[in-house]
């Protein structure tokens, strides 16, 4: 109903005028019919809607204000009433129906409930479940969704969330966490006790265990979103039909049901602003589509180093365009994500993950499918899951492994098998509280496609790279290609003599005819493709091993090793420093390898293996015996207007660029265009000492040609005179001493007898040959 002005009033919200003709001759405002008319038919419509039948009784609105402001919902178990939103229930019951006895325990059983118990929760969710000052009864139940809240666990408040722990109880939720969750769109279910029976039959697919004490307390009093914390024990799911599943899930929207029809959270399958901070073991994604947690909000899960082994904060496993946003992990037993697949949820595809961080976790902060898991070709799918397709933008961990003492060789920053298509771009590992930031950088096995921007270890590690074969795989073992690192940096502990290791080696397998029969080798796997673009590598003698050494990782390691076939190209370019640093493979590679190292080490040289052939490289990357044009140029610069002898140009060759046996070979042209009897003298310096002198005088262009050779040393020198370019001449032949282990230069110089005559130095070549 809207306002209605005086007839003729050109204002919407004109005021009616009083009848006054004694006073002012005002005759008032003409009243339309409406006005007269629609407040009427307003009452009249608000009786009929509260079933009571429009009389002559003028109390009849009271009594419908009344009756909607006193609804009972202890009485609510018929018809599908929704509840206005700002009503306060205060410690109203939510089920008042009797409550069936398991175990001594109470818990609602189906049997118990009301016919139009979904309305009731329908009407309940929308009303309350936003934010309330709400008192749940002790020995009720109330069941919203896929949410059973166990007997007596409730607190009510205002203004903020608290645990429910006696006083002086040294709970880690002593300090208000403070609200940054929502709770409506999480699907999830908490039995009422372990020792239950719990004959729940709402829940077609269990998903997820929650910790034994659930606090709700209502943020403020003008209903906004509440918030939830989780403490206690580790309760298992204890429904008939999911006696096995020990671990909590998360469900897709439509998977479960609550007896009547499917439940689905308020805005689709998401999680906003959600935080856990406990000791208790999180969630587990497995067979899901199209998840999505929104990026910048955090999910926080302190798994508790106390507790028994088996905490994976995350398990996913077969999901399909996952979208997953900030996660903090803290002292987690086992993995932080880990591509656990179970049998029937095959390949997880397309799942993308925004900013994974672990503070102290004992095991991975990735770890990917691995050789536990193979025995999914006994179970019919088919064999290996496979991660494909996987974006990780940021990764970091603290403390990974807690430190190098027994049990923790497997915490690697990521552990990767059976993958493809995976990409990282920061991934960073950091030692805090620890000597160590990790045990390995990387660890991978059976991977084609597989991306690191950065790999980062800012503490000890045991080993950057490993690329192995866990002890226990079964079958033939698997290959590792197309893996590129863009940049590694690492500090080893000293253990390990190789930074890198590949290292996949062979199995053998029994007879089972005949157990006396010698035992058959499996087909070994490859490594191709692989390749460090850049980094710093310190803290160990060699860059890396083809085969095993013996380095004490998690036990003894004492075998001989097999060399691991090299199946395509391997580059490897650091710069390692340190004590002892000799660059190069500990082991030798397969003769036919395609292998290339770009190793700078500190004593400025670089040792290189490439195409199976031994051979050094100098500190300017110069292959021993190899020419390399150090600087070259073609464009003319012209001198005149002076008689002193004057620099035209100054090249620094890098130390190291000859070694002990080596040379350089410096071209000079010289060009004038005043042809005349006049002296015009181009020379060459080596080191500040003229080695060549050219002098036009009728002639307009002259090359000098210096070869300045190492003899024997890298400080020792000789060449010939400097009238000698090719050929015989007279004179005795040029020597140095110029440490050539540091950079050197030499410098082109310009000299006129005449300053109106003029000398060019029209293009230079400056060529170095490393020899040891």
């Amino acid at each position: 109903m809207r306002y209605q002005p005086p007839v003729g009033a050109t204002d919407a919200n004109a005021p009616y005028a009083p009848r006054n003709l004694a006073s002012g001759g005002t005759t008032g405002s003409r009243v339309p019919a409406a006005a007269v008319e629609q407040p009427q038919r307003e009452i009249v419509n608000a009786i009929l809607a509260d079933g009571l039948t429009p009389s002559d009784d003028v109390t009849q609105l009271a009594q419908v204000i009344a009756a909607r402001a006193k609804a009972d919902l202890s009485n609510l178990t018929t018809g599908a009433l929704r509840l206005n939103a700002r009503i306060n229930i205060g410690s109203q019951d939510i089920f008042p129906e009797d409550k069936g006895a398991v175990d001594g325990f109470g818990v609602t059983t189906p049997e118990a409930l009301a016919a139009n118990s979904v309305a009731l929760r329908q009407a309940f969710e929308e009303s309350v479940l936003r934010g309330f000052p709400v008192r749940f009864s002790k020995n009720r139940i109330y069941r919203h969704g896929a949410l059973i809240i166990p007997n007596g666990s409730m607190a009510v408040g205002r203004g903020r969330l608290q645990p429910v722990v006696p006083a002086g109880d040294p709970s880690p939720f002593d300090v208000w966490i403070g609200d940054d969750s929502t709770f409506e769109d999480l699907i999830f279910e908490m039995p009422a006790q372990a020792s239950s029976k719990n004959q729940e039959t709402a829940i077609v697919k269990n998903r997820v265990q929650i910790g034994g004490i659930l606090a709700i307390r209502a943020w403020d009093g003008t209903l906004r979103d509440g918030s939830i914390c989780f403490d206690g024990d580790e309760w298992d799911i204890n429904d008939l039909r999911s006696k096995n599943i020990r671990r909590p899930f998360l469900v897709a929207a439509q998977s479960i049901r609550d007896g009547v029809s499917p439940i689905a959270p308020r805005r689709g399958w998401r999680i906003k602003d959600f935080r856990v901070d406990t000791f208790f073991r999180a969630f587990r994604l497995m067979g899901v589509a199209d998840y999505s947690m929104p990026r910048g909000k955090t999910f926080g899960v302190a798994a508790g180093a106390t507790k028994s082994p088996g905490n994976n904060c995350i398990l996913v496993g077969g999901s399909k365009n996952g979208s997953f946003g900030v996660f903090d992990f803290a002292d987690n037993q086992e993995h932080c994500i880990r591509g656990a697949h179970a049998p029937g949820y095959g390949d997880s595809v397309g799942n993308t993950f925004a900013d994974v961080t672990s503070r102290r976790s004992r095991g991975c902060v990735f770890k990917f499918n691995d050789g536990a898991m193979n025995s999914l070709a006994e179970d019919g799918v088919g064999g290996k899951a496979q991660w494909r397709k996987t974006t990780v933008t940021k990764v970091t961990g603290y403390d990974v492994g807690l430190g190098t003492g027994a049990g923790h060789g497997g915490s690697a920053l990521i552990r990767a098998s059976h993958t493809r298509e995976t990409t990282f771009g920061l991934a960073t590992a950091i030692a805090q509280d620890t000597p160590y930031a990790c045990w390995q950088l990387l660890q991978t096995t059976d991977n084609d496609g597989f991306i690191v921007e950065s790999l980062t270890g800012h503490g000890l590690v045991r080993r950057a790279i490993d690329v192995t074969t866990n002890a226990d795989w079964p079958g033939p073992t698997p290959d590792v290609r197309s893996v590129i690192i863009g940049r590694l940096n690492a500090t080893l502990d000293g253990v390990a003599p190789a930074a890198i290791r590949f290292n996949l080696k062979p199995k053998t397998v029994p007879d089972d005819a005949d157990p006396d029969e010698p035992q058959t080798p499996t087909p070994q796997g490859k490594v191709g493709d692989f390749r460090v673009l850049g980094g710093t590598i310190s803290g160990c003698q060699y860059l890396a091993v083809c085969g095993t050494e013996t380095i004490g990782e998690g036990g003894s390691d004492d075998e001989t090793g097999d060399v691991t076939p090299i199946d395509g190209d391997i580059y490897l370019n650091v710069h390692m420093h340190g004590a002892g640093v000799s660059g190069g493979f500990y082991r030798t590679p397969p003769a036919n390898a395609r292998v290339r190292l770009d190793v700078l080490v500190a004593n400025g040289t670089k040792t290189v293996r490439y195409d199976g052939r031994a051979d050094q490289y100098n500190a300017v990357g110069a292959a021993a015996g190899v020419v390399r044009c150090i600087e070259a140029s073609g464009v003319a610069i012209p001198f005149t207007g002076s008689t002193a002898a004057t620099t035209l140009k100054t090249v620094t060759i890098p130390g190291g660029s000859l070694g002990p046996n080596g040379w350089a070979r410096i071209t000079a042209l010289w060009t004038s265009s005043t042809v005349n009897a006049n002296v015009k003298t181009g020379r060459t310096r080596v080191n500040g000492n003229i080695w060549s002198g050219q002098a036009l005088t009728s002639g307009s262009n002259a090359r000098s040609v210096v070869t300045v050779q190492n003899a024997g040393s890298v400080s020792s020198q000789v060449g010939a005179s400097g009238s000698v370019n090719y050929g015989s001449g007279s004179g005795t032949p040029q020597t140095a001493s110029i440490n050539t282990a540091n950079d050197w230069p030499v410098d082109f110089n310009a000299l006129l007898a005449v300053d109106t005559d003029n000398l060019t130095l029209a293009g230079y070549t400056i060529e170095t040959c490393y020899l040891p």
